[in-house]
C-alpha cells in the first residue's frame, strides 16, 4: 500500500507540467524538473516528498527536500516559494542557535529574490517579503520599509490588504527611530489612505477588510501628526474637496486619535458631516466642544440633538444631566426631573434640582421667609446623599453653605417654630422641615 500510495503521488507529480510556469523562462528553466529524463523523475519525487511532509507540518523533513528542489530545480514550482514563509518562520521560532537562526533567515530572504527572478510579479512578492522583514526584523525597519515602498509603487491600487496595516506600523518604527522625516512619513500614510479608500469603494468581498485595515492606520497616523500639521495638510485639500465626504471623515478620524477636538478644523468638519450624517456621538462631541469654550446656548442645542439620536436610556440620563448643570431655574429643575425619570437614585439630578428650587423661589420671598429657603436647599440635599452615597461629600458640603443661611434662633422663636416643625413657606406654598 505504501509503494502504491508513492506511485500515486509520483503520477500526479509528473502530471504537474505547466503550472505556474513563466511565459519568458530564464535560460535554467527551459527543462524546469532537469536536464534528464532522470533527473526529472528523481526531481518529481523530490517534491513529492517534500509535499507530504510540508502537508503534514513534519517542516525539518521539509526543509531537507526544499532545499533539494530550490538547489537544483529552482523554477519547478512556485509553490516552494509560496510555502517558504511558513516553512522558515516556523523553523526560525523554533532554533535557538544564532547561527543557524541568521542561516535559515539568510535562505528566506534568498527564497524571495528566487521566486521574483523565476515567476515574477515583483511587487506583490516584495510586498510578502517585506511581511517578513517586518516580522523578524523590527528593530531595523528600514529593511522592510524599503520592500514595503517597492512593492506599494509596483502594486498601486491592487495593494494586498494585508500590506497597508503592516507598512503603515513600519513608518512608525522609521519614525521612532530617526530613520525618516516626520513629512515623509505622512505622505507615506497618504498614499496608504488612497490605497484605502480606492479599495473600499470596490464594494466588494473584501470591503469589511479594507475598513478594518483604513480605521487602523488612520489611528496610527493620528499619532505621528501634531494638530496643526493635520489641519495645515488637510485644510487645503477640503477646499479644494469639500464635498468629499471620505475626506472629512478621513480628517476627522485623524484629529480625533490626537486629541485635536479643540482644533477650529475639528469643528468645521464635524459640524459639516452631521448635517448629513445626524448621530449621537457626532452631537455629543459638539456640545462637549461648546461646554469647554462656556458657549452653553449651542452647547444645549447640540445636547438636545444628541438625546434625540440617543437609543439607550443611560446616554438620555448623562445628557440630561448635562443639560440640567448648565441651565437655571425652571429650565435646570425640568431636565434634573428627566433625569430622575429615569433613575430616580441619581443624586447630582436631585442636587441640582435642590439648588435650583432655592435659587428660582428666593427672590420670591423676603426677610425670615427668604432664608427658610435654605431649608428646602438641605432637604433636597439630605435626600441626593441617602439615594446616591457618591455625591454625600458634596451634599454635606453644599448643606455647610446653606446652614450659614438658616434663620437664627431668636428669629424662629418670634415666628414661633421648632427644630423639626414642618411648615409650609407661604411666599411660595413649599413645605419643609425647621432646623
Amino acid at each position: 500500500m505504501k509503494i502504491k500510495g508513492i506511485i500515486l503521488g509520483l503520477i500526479i507529480a509528473l502530471a504537474i507540467n505547466t503550472v505556474d510556469a513563466q511565459v519568458n523562462p530564464t535560460p535554467e528553466c527551459l527543462k524546469k524538473w532537469g536536464a534528464t529524463a532522470e533527473d526529472s523523475m528523481l526531481s518529481r519525487r523530490t517534491y513529492f516528498y517534500y509535499q507530504t511532509a510540508f502537508e503534514n507540518k513534519d517542516y525539518e523533513k521539509a526543509y531537507n527536500y526544499w532545499q533539494l528542489i530550490y538547489t537544483k530545480v529552482p523554477c519547478a514550482r512556485n509553490d516552494i516559494y509560496i510555502d517558504a514563509p511558513e516553512l522558515f518562520d516556523t523553523l526560525i521560532a523554533r532554533e535557538d542557535g544564532p547561527v543557524r537562526k541568521q542561516l535559515l533567515l539568510d535562505s528566506l530572504y534568498l527564497s524571495f529574490g528566487q521566486r521574483i527572478k523565476h515567476f515574477g510579479k515583483s511587487g506583490f512578492v516584495k510586498g510578502k517579503w517585506a511581511l517578513s522583514a517586518a516580522h523578524h526584523q523590527p528593530k531595523a525597519p528600514e529593511v522592510a520599509y524599503k520592500l514595503f515602498q517597492e512593492s506599494i509603487d509596483a502594486e498601486g491600487n491592487k495593494t494586498g490588504y494585508d500590506i497597508p496595516s503592516e507598512a503603515m506600523y513600519n513608518i512608525y518604527l522609521m519614525l521612532g527611530y530617526k530613520k525618516i522625516e516626520r513629512e515623509q512619513a505622512i505622505q507615506d500614510y497618504l498614499t496608504l489612505n488612497d490605497i484605502c479608500k480606492a479599495n473600499i469603494a470596490l464594494h466588494n468581498d473584501e470591503e469589511e477588510d479594507w475598513l478594518a485595515v483604513s480605521a487602523y492606520i488612520d489611528q496610527l497616523a493620528g499619532k505621528i501628526m501634531t494638530c496643526e500639521q493635520i489641519s495645515e495638510i488637510f485644510g487645503p485639500k477640503l477646499k479644494e474637496s469639500p464635498d468629499n465626504a471620505d475626506l472629512k471623515k478621513t480628517t476627522l478620524t485623524l484629529l480625533k486619535a490626537k486629541r485635536c477636538v479643540s482644533n477650529p478644523l475639528y469643528i468645521q468638519v464635524l459640524s459639516e458631516l452631521i448635517t448629513t450624517d445626524p448621530n449621537e456621538e457626532g452631537y455629543a462631541e459638539l456640545a462637549n466642544y461648546y461646554l469647554i469654550n462656556k458657549k452653553y446656548g449651542e452647547a444645549s442645542n447640540y445636547l438636545e440633538k444628541a438625546v434625540e439620536n440617543a437609543e439607550d436610556a443611560l446616554s438620555k440620563e448623562k445628557y440630561y444631566l448635562q443639560l440640567a448643570g448648565i441651565n437655571q431655574c425652571g429650565k435646570a429643575r425640568q431636565y434634573a426631573d428627566k433625569v430622575l425619570e429615569i433613575n430616580p437614585k441619581n443624586g447630582k439630578a436631585i442636587m441640582i434640582k435642590g439648588h435650583a428650587v432655592y435659587n428660582c423661589n428666593i427672590g420670591s420671598c423676603e426677610g425670615y421667609w427668604a432664608k427658610a429657603m435654605s431649608w428646602v436647599a438641605v432637604d433636597y440635599m439630605i435626600r441626593a446623599k441617602a439615594a446616591d452615597p457618591s455625591v454625600a461629600e458634596a451634599a454635606n458640603k453644599a448643606i455647610s453653605q446653606y446652614r450659614s443661611r438658616f434663620p437664627n434662633t431668636e428669629e424662629k422663636f418670634f415666628q414661633g417654630h421648632k427644630d423639626g416643625q414642618s411648615i409650609t413657606i407661604p411666599c411660595n406654598g413649599i413645605t419643609t422641615t425647621v432646623r
